[in-house]
C-alpha cells in the first residue's frame, strides 16, 4: 500500500513549475538555466578571473559595440572581457572589426 502524502503532489508541482519557468525564460534569454540556476556554471564563473584562457582588449578598441551585439550572454567584452558570465564562445573575437579582442 502506498502512503500518499501532500508532499508527493508538491514535488511534482515544483518540478513542473521549474521546468516551465526555464522553458519560458529560454524564449527570451539565451541559456537561462546556465545563467541563473546552474551550480556548475557558478563554480566555473568564479574561476574566470584566474583562467589561463583570458581575453584581452587592446588600447586600439574604440568601443564600437559590435562585440557586445554579438555576445549572447549580454556582457560588454570591451569593459569586462573576463566576466563571470562569459562562456568563452569567441564570438566577440570574431566580430571585432579592429581585432582588439584576443586570447
Amino acid at each position: 500500500m502506498q502512503d500518499k502524502s501532500i508532499f508527493g503532489d508538491a514535488k511534482i508541482f515544483v518540478k513542473l513549475f521549474g521546468f516551465s519557468t526555464v522553458f519560458l525564460m529560454s524564449l527570451f534569454v539565451f541559456r537561462p538555466f546556465c545563467k541563473y540556476f546552474c551550480p556548475f556554471g557558478v563554480f566555473l564563473g568564479v574561476f574566470n578571473k584566474i583562467s589561463p584562457f583570458r581575453y584581452k582588449v587592446d588600447s586600439s578598441c574604440n568601443k564600437c559595440g559590435m562585440c557586445r551585439k554579438k555576445c549572447k550572454m549580454g556582457i560588454k567584452p570591451y569593459e569586462n572581457p573576463n566576466s563571470v558570465e562569459c562562456i568563452r564562445c569567441g564570438e566577440c573575437i570574431n566580430k571585432c572589426m579592429k581585432k582588439s579582442i584576443h586570447k
